[in-house]
């Protein structure tokens, strides 16, 4: 009876607050915040219920709803409330607390348990992002994005790492299942904003926390995971299949050339060291290399070149000699990757600036763009240095960007160690955690928005995507 008035208590705030989310958004034009909320009220109120059952279902709902965060950002965007978004994301955090402690948090436990690699490092680097703080520019900025996103996250991970439970490896493996579900359902409405936009006949995206760059800074490193658990499956019918649809669509639909690029080093190195599973990553890097590619080549920015023309041309015309037409060819790329490539220049450049004036402590997290049109001398803004090291470098210091560095190398050399010293099934994770790291690695200063968890507060989805990778590095050492 008790449970019975509970779950009455849940029905009725859900109802009050629903009503109240149609009555102001009512008539809006921003069509997709009007959706979210309506849908997103009860999806709350769902995983709040599904929290109440036991500490495990606590840590589960909580693993799942990090990357449907950025959602709630977008809302409070649309109706001119973004600066009081970190009151959402607190009283979220403080609802996962009060589950914890309510289903035996201090009764399960125990700290000789938290058992990490490289722990050293990764103190190290969490002490030098908080006395990051002093240096900081804006220091309520550095702040805030410590206290909602670090900290948080951190303490997620202690608690799981530390926490008793009956099957610790299968609970870990449905932690990750959590994560990656809670991936696949936070891409949904970029998804259906693409196919509507291709139904009106253009091919419109989503920017901000629902667009490809925030999604992509989790999907790639995701998807990676995934295909490694799908290869070690026997056949198609699995779940594991439609995770991979899932993630294929989700990434086939972006207009990344950083993404195309990181797509091809996926394959190739799943190839090179998983040869035996050659058709089912064939047949996944079809459908995705040729979307991506797609799409990449009807960008405006991509598709109005000259040097398009100037490739039509060498390929209609060969009249001229061999080394006279691969000299021409080569001249196109040069000129397609020197007009692509403009942009990136006077960002990395404009970083690098920064770095030499404030070398040794950067200019504080979440600050690159305040110095950005200073530097530059352009007026357009952007949030981050479009490049992992060089964004550590000038938000943190360089001290921090090396350790970091040593830290991603490192992680590296460690899963291919593991890769070659395995002989069964378990080498494939060794090489899944490698991949996700050279992707980590290329992607990210190749294009370091998709991976940028300092530019905003609700950057949540990369920072707790970098923690992620670290806890999935200790997963395999414990249980693989």
């Amino acid at each position: 009876m008790k449970s019975l008035n509970k779950n009455y208590y849940y029905i009725i705030l859900c109802s009050v607050l629903e009503i109240l989310s149609i009555i102001t958004l009512w008539g809006t034009e921003a069509k997709l915040t009007f959706l979210a909320s309506i849908f997103g009220i009860p999806f709350v109120f769902l995983i709040i219920w599904y929290m109440d059952k036991s500490y495990e279902n606590t840590i589960l709902a909580t693993f799942f709803s990090i990357f449907l965060l950025p959602l709630s950002g977008y809302i409070f965007l649309r109706i001119g409330l973004l600066d009081k978004q970190w009151m959402f994301y607190t009283v979220f955090y403080f609802i996962i607390l009060f589950f914890l402690i309510k289903n035996g948090m201090f009764k399960r436990i125990n700290r000789d348990k938290n058992i990490i690699k490289n722990k050293y490092i990764r103190f190290i680097l969490l002490a030098m992002i908080i006395i990051n703080v002093f240096f900081a520019f804006n220091k309520q900025v550095s702040i805030m994005i410590i206290l909602l996103s670090f900290l948080p996250f951190i303490f997620l991970f202690y608690i799981v790492r530390t926490s008793n439970f009956k099957d610790k490896k299968s609970f870990y493996n449905k932690i990750l299942e959590a994560s990656i579900l809670g991936a696949l359902i936070s891409v949904a409405p970029d998804f259906f904003y693409y196919m509507l936009s291709l139904i009106k006949g253009s091919t419109e995206k989503l920017y901000g926390p629902l667009g490809s760059n925030a999604i992509l800074a989790y999907s790639l490193l995701m998807f990676i995971i995934v295909l490694g658990k799908w290869a070690k499956e026997k056949g198609i019918k699995n779940r594991w299949t439609l995770y991979v649809i899932g993630f294929s669509l989700s990434i086939g639909i972006q207009r990344s050339r950083g993404a195309l690029i990181a797509i091809f080093s996926i394959f190739i190195l799943y190839l090179i060291f998983n040869v035996k599973n050659w058709k089912k990553y064939g047949v996944v890097f079809l459908i995705v290399g040729i979307m991506v590619s797609a799409n990449v080549f009807s960008r405006p920015d991509v598709s109005d070149e000259d040097t398009i023309n100037e490739i039509h041309t060498i390929i209609e015309k060969p009249n001229n000699s061999n080394n006279k037409g691969n000299q021409k060819i080569k001249q196109v790329i040069i000129k397609v990757i020197e007009s692509q490539s403009r942009t990136r220049q006077i960002i990395w450049k404009s970083a690098l600036e920064i770095t030499n004036d404030y070398t040794y402590t950067g200019v504080g997290l979440g600050n690159f763009k305040y110095f950005f049109n200073e530097y530059s001398g352009t007026t357009k803004s952007y949030i981050d240095a479009h490049n992992l090291l060089l964004n550590f470098s000038a938000e943190v210091g360089v001290p921090f960007m090396l350790i970091a560095l040593i830290l991603i190398v490192k992680m590296g050399i460690d899963s291919l160690i593991g890769y070659f010293k395995t002989k069964d099934k378990t080498r494939i994770t060794y090489l899944s955690l490698g991949i996700v790291i050279a992707v980590f690695f290329i992607y990210g200063n190749l294009t370091g928005i998709a991976f940028n968890f300092t530019g905003e507060i609700y950057s949540f989805s990369s920072t707790f995507m970098m923690l992620f990778i670290l806890f999935y590095m200790d997963y395999i050492n414990e249980f693989v």
